[in-house]
């Protein structure tokens, strides 16, 4: 539903590592049931080339122990609609400087991170779907672990047979998604909505007036 009318042709985008690294990497998101194995016919294709569109990978240092993973994305980010959603949902630092005290008062900021927020935020098939990375690949090659059995019922339900070459495709919303952040807020805010955490009246928004409250949420 976010696919642009008309959008321009897709570019191509490359996986940065070696076919080891990769392979293993694959295996670790399976073992994390954070794969899937799709059938050629089930990614999206470019409408100027016919070519199934698919994103590359990329990994930069995020400390001394550990990398972040980057799906570069921009082959699917071309044919989607920025949705802006979160653009007044977020509480931006410019937020807390409009915020006056008083000499008896204190301000207390509480912050909590959520680990691997993305890697741990799981799409619909739909976007699943969107989420191909790389080239076909043997299907032997990618164990008999989640993915494969996935893919196996997914064949069967459909009638169709368990193709020798597959898509890897990533379950979660990848870091490099245009719409990442969009999708992991709004969902943050309605679940935090619905538990009654926060409402209008005490939800610190971007381009807004802070909330003349005792405890704000953000």
């Amino acid at each position: 539903s976010i696919r642009l009318d008309d959008p321009p042709f897709a570019p191509r985008a490359k996986i940065v590592g070696s076919r080891s690294e990769w392979s293993a990497f694959l295996a670790k998101a399976d073992a994390g049931q954070g794969l899937s194995l799709l059938r050629e016919d089930e990614v999206p294709r470019d409408l100027s080339s016919g070519e199934p569109i698919t994103a590359g990978f990329f990994a930069i240092a995020k400390s001394l122990d550990e990398d972040r993973t980057i799906t570069n994305r921009i082959p699917m980010n071309s044919q989607e609609q920025s949705l802006g959603l979160c653009g007044d949902l977020l509480g931006h630092g410019t937020c807390f400087a409009d915020v006056v005290l008083r000499h008896d008062e204190d301000l207390r900021v509480s912050l909590f991170d959520m680990p691997s927020c993305y890697h741990r935020a799981k799409v619909s098939f739909d976007r699943v779907r969107t989420n191909a990375v790389g080239s076909l690949r043997p299907t032997a090659d990618l164990g008999d672990g989640f993915a494969r059995r996935e893919l196996v019922a997914r064949c069967a339900r459909d009638g169709v047979p368990v193709p020798e070459r597959v898509f890897a495709a990533f379950r979660s919303l990848p870091m490099g998604d245009i719409n990442a952040v969009d999708f992991v807020q709004v969902a943050h805010i309605n679940m935090l909505a619905r538990q009654q955490v926060v409402d209008p009246t005490t939800l610190i928004r971007y381009r807004g007036s802070f909330p003349n409250v005792p405890v704000a949420a953000g």
